[in-house]
């Protein structure tokens, strides 16, 4: 099955500046809007569009659904959405095999490990003075023994939250969730790392961090970065080159992450 992308109507009348895919009524355009999730805001996969139809919104109702913690399917023989959500506290009931998405990983999964693993579809609840951190992650591997470290991230690049992963997955897509001390809940970033893959230790480049940081400059010209802005970045442009190459930010994205260090 094809990946479905699919829009739902949120709000009434727009009032905005946009491309228009279509001058003939109906009228439909393109417009740029953030989407804030109990206040973290959450970036949209380059593959999903938001549009203006007629006046209404018409956002992906798969993103929506999975940064809600719902589970979402589609029957292409009745047509028919199909969303899962929990009840009293309980998780939502899993989406039929006959009705998943069989296309999800650069969808719900659109980052990369430093072993090239996708993983994604992170989400921070607050639990009391913790935090509980899930995420998923796609292993092609049966039976992987993986230990790493899930770090996240605020709009600055400041560390806010770890989270220790030592778990054996099963091949296909899990979720791994665990409580960490503190608040992370407004995180934006987040990058994942392993140590150990299948049992043992992984270090396919083993360089010394003089090397990985002149690496990380390397990187981060080549987002267009300036030796201007790079004297400016201290201690964080190994972090900030991690989290590019990880999170697959475009050059405009490692921009903004950029500027919102330097200007404190």
């Amino acid at each position: 099955m094809k990946k479905f992308v699919m829009g739902a109507i949120v709000g009434a009348s727009l009032s905005l500046g946009a491309s228009t895919l279509a001058s003939n009524s109906p009228e439909v355009s393109f417009f740029s809007v953030k989407y804030i999730f109990n206040s973290v805001e959450k970036q949209l996969p380059e593959e999903y569009t938001s549009l203006n139809y007629n006046g209404h919104a018409y956002v992906p109702i798969r993103f929506i659904a999975e940064n809600s913690s719902m589970n979402i399917g589609y029957d292409s023989v009745e047509k028919r959405v199909i969303i899962n959500y929990g009840v009293n506290g309980q998780e939502p009931a899993p989406i039929p095999s006959e009705y998943l998405v069989n296309d999800v990983t650069s969808a719900a999964l659109p980052y990369i490990t430093n072993n090239h693993m996708a993983y994604g579809n992170i989400k921070v609840t607050k639990e009391g003075i913790n935090s509980r951190v899930s995420f998923q992650i796609k292993n092609d591997i049966p039976q992987n023994d993986l230990g790493g470290t899930l770090r996240l991230f605020d709009e600055k690049a400041n560390l806010i939250g770890q989270l220790p992963i030592n778990h054996t997955f099963d091949t296909g897509i899990s979720t791994y969730e665990n409580t960490i001390e503190g608040d992370a809940t407004n995180f934006k970033y987040a990058t994942l790392t392993f140590g150990k893959v299948e049992g043992a230790l992984y270090h396919p480049l083993l360089i010394s961090r003089e090397q990985k940081e002149q690496d990380s400059i390397i990187h981060l010209k080549s987002k267009m970065i300036t030796e201007d802005q790079l004297s400016k970045l201290g201690d964080k442009k190994m972090d900030i080159s991690n989290i590019a190459s990880y999170m697959k930010l475009s050059n405009s994205q490692v921009l903004q992450l950029v500027n919102a260090i330097i200007s404190g």
